[in-house]
């Protein structure tokens, strides 16, 4: 701190020095948008900017189930696509139902479903990361 007790901007510098954390205020890094789509860093920032860059290329589509496995329309889907997740949507499949269907589109506007059980009445919200 500084020496003065009315120089308040040395105050205010001393105590901005220090980094920040979930209970101090202090100094943030910001994230690149890289470091933002990977989701991993818990000491970056992320700007306004950084969500956009996020979501861009990301498709969001929504589907019934189909009883075995087998194709589902999913208009929109292109070969190469990442299943990024899937969630349930329907009381009876509520959470991540990321593993009953393929994790890279195959067919362009279908997406596998490759649990053989019926599905047919549950509807889900397939997320895709489109192909570069």
């Amino acid at each position: 701190m500084g020496t003065d007790p009315n120089d308040h901007n040395t105050d205010m510098v001393d105590s901005l020095g220090a980094a920040a954390s979930a209970t101090a205020s202090g100094i943030v890094e910001l994230a690149t948008n890289a470091e933002a789509r990977a989701g991993t860093d818990t000491a970056r920032a992320v700007t306004p900017a950084n969500a956009a860059n996020m979501f861009a290329g990301q498709k969001f589509i929504t589907a019934a189930g189909r009883s075995g496995a087998g194709a589902i329309t999913l208009t929109g889907a292109v070969v190469g696509d990442k299943v990024i997740g899937v969630a349930g949507l329907s009381a009876a499949a509520l959470g991540d139902a990321s593993a009953s269907f393929e994790a890279t589109i195959t067919v362009v506007n279908q997406v596998q479903q490759s649990a053989a059980g019926n599905l047919s009445a549950n509807n889900y919200m397939f997320v895709l990361r489109a192909v570069a």
